[in-house]
């Protein structure tokens, strides 16, 4: 038994049920901008709502292990391992998942909740499952910027996962002239391929993975999905993948550019700046070592600007 859940998340009845009535009140709404010019929307939660997450993150979620095609918010692994596995391939293949936070929905994270603790032989109330579902979800969906968000999506995406590599599988055990690989990082699906591919094999490809995904209520973002061969800049979760991992020419020249510029005119750039900057940098080096020791170099230079 764990006790009364209020105990067990550290709050109280009163606190939880006023968090759950005003719960816009408790998250922080702001847009990132993407490469592709559009923005990403995050609700960030703001105590005690964001303690309460954590509560079920490290009590109940940190328990769970994805599926080994992800990638995505999983301990030792990265954009990096999920590109490596793709590196050398003749055909790429991005599908990007629609809207994928908020379709997972209200009602089938309950369902998660049950799953993940029945599994661990703990058996809890439907209403405390509904408590602890309410508590992840906002406007009936996982909120992007919740800790507990990660997690609740790799275990909505077990069975999904599954479906793929058994995909995967049967292509490979049947053909003996090409090989597929699958991987998926949050709402990214990168499918390779080596070897001679047909136009009906692609077409049943896209069928497959469509029909398996809209088994879980989601649904294939055609505007964003790409195929890329192999004369053609092949990129997974960011990263060149034609013959070695490493960052795409035009977009390590133009931060470079940019970090020569603010050194040049002696530009005093904000901790949120200097915070985004620090963490590029520290992914440019796990893809390419050199190249963001010469990038450390320049921000090192920027912080001593007076």
């Amino acid at each position: 038994m764990h006790g009364n859940i209020f105990d067990f998340l550290g709050t109280t009845e009163n606190e939880c049920m006023h968090i759950l009535n005003n719960k816009k009140r408790y998250y922080l709404t702001y847009k990132i901008k993407k490469r592709s010019g559009n923005y990403r929307i995050i609700n960030a939660p703001m105590e005690p709502l964001k303690s309460i997450q954590y509560a079920i993150k490290n009590k109940i979620l940190n328990k769970f292990s994805p599926h080994r095609i992800a990638h995505g918010f999983v301990d030792y692994k990265s954009p990096l391992t999920n590109a490596k596995v793709h590196i050398g391939a003749d055909l790429l293949i991005n599908i990007d998942i629609y809207n994928f936070f908020p379709s997972i929905k209200e009602d089938r994270v309950i369902n998660l909740f049950k799953y993940l603790l029945n599994k661990r032989g703990t058996t809890w109330s439907t209403n405390e499952y509904r408590i602890l579902a309410r508590l992840s979800c906002l406007d009936m969906g996982l909120p992007q910027g919740a800790p507990t968000s990660p997690t609740l999506s790799n275990a909505y995406c077990l069975m999904m996962d599954k479906n793929l590599k058994r995909v995967e599988d049967e292509y490979n055990r049947g053909n003996l002239t090409s090989k597929i690989k699958i991987t998926r990082y949050a709402d990214d699906i990168s499918v390779s391929l080596k070897g001679p591919v047909t136009d009906g094999f692609l077409g049943d490809l896209f069928r497959n993975i469509r029909a398996i995904l809209t088994l879980n209520r989601l649904y294939i973002n055609n505007r964003k999905t790409k195929i890329r061969k192999k004369h053609q800049s092949m990129r997974v979760t960011g990263i060149v993948i034609n013959e070695k991992p490493n960052i795409q020419r035009n977009t390590w020249r133009n931060f470079r550019a940019m970090l020569h510029n603010t050194i040049k005119e002696g530009k005093k750039l904000s901790s949120l700046n200097l915070q985004k900057i620090k963490g590029y940098i520290e992914w440019v080096s796990c893809v390419n070592h050199t190249r963001g020791q010469q990038f450390l170099k320049q921000y090192e230079k920027i912080l001593t600007l007076p």
